[in-house]
């Protein structure tokens, strides 16, 4: 069962660096507005990212109730559900499938394709 929860720490460490990569093509003006809609899409389907993300990385102030976000009590902190393609946690849910597509659909809007150039 620990597997599962390193797999879920990593996924969101994933999704949440691929955003702030985002976020930093975004202040390139040529790409900007595209950047800026895919990351809209991107959060729009992964609403409680930031929030998982700062729980998991903070736990240990979470599990002594010091945390940021006060709806999130310490008793949450090690429920959670790991369906096959759903993650049930702190009262949030992250479909897996979403999640992928929703990553992937990111970092192409990101990705680095240089012009052709003539010589």
């Amino acid at each position: 069962m620990r597997h599962i929860w390193a797999d879920f720490q990593f996924l969101l460490v994933a999704l949440t660096r691929t955003r702030r990569a985002a976020g930093l093509a975004a202040k390139v003006p040529e790409i900007a507005p595209a950047i800026e809609a895919a990351i809209k899409t991107f959060d729009a389907t992964l609403p409680y990212l930031k929030t998982m993300r700062d729980v998991a990385e903070h736990i240990d102030d979470y599990a002594v109730d010091d945390g940021r976000h006060a709806a999130v009590e310490r008793q949450a902190l090690g429920a959670a559900l790991f369906a096959k393609k759903r993650i049930e946690w702190l009262g949030f849910t992250l479909d897996t499938d979403e999640a992928r597509q929703a990553c992937e659909a990111l970092f192409q809007a990101i990705k680095f394709n240089p012009p052709n150039k003539a010589n």
